[in-house]
């Protein structure tokens, strides 16, 4: 469901990663935002969005629908400066998620995680940087 508003903590992203998707809800991996905040002073304006692996919103809340586990976090901020804007994204705690996926989830899991390590996916974070960036302008 596409919501016009800002987003709020508790609100639900769905992830479509390149490549299998995730059996249990439709391909897409599923993260909660945990915390959001924002501060501006003379020099600078920062916004800080921290999100979660989660269950998808409609789907078993046991069940993490996403390739890392729920002590994971993703923060995402965004600062612009008196002459500079700049986007950072930041993984804490990114742990393989095997609990409760079933056999197929764990391995598409494993394959996926492990290419985060490798940094295959940099192409993805840095179109998502760029995106926020843009939307920002």
């Amino acid at each position: 469901m596409y919501i016009d508003r800002h987003p709020r903590v508790g609100d639900f992203i769905r992830i479509d990663i390149p490549g299998p998707g995730n059996v249990g809800s439709k391909s897409f991996d599923w993260v909660r935002i945990d915390e959001i905040t924002s501060s501006t002073n003379n020099e600078k304006e920062r916004h800080l969005i921290t999100c979660r692996p989660s269950a998808s919103p409609k789907g078993d809340p046991k069940t993490i629908e996403h390739f890392y586990s729920d002590s994971a976090t993703s923060t995402f901020i965004i600062e612009k400066g008196i002459d500079y804007i700049k986007v950072g994204i930041y993984g804490r705690n990114e742990m393989l998620n095997k609990k409760n996926v079933g056999i197929l989830n764990t391995i598409r899991n494993f394959l996926v995680t492990f290419g985060g390590f490798l940094k295959l996916t940099k192409i993805q974070w840095k179109a998502l940087a760029d995106g926020m960036l843009d939307f920002y302008n």
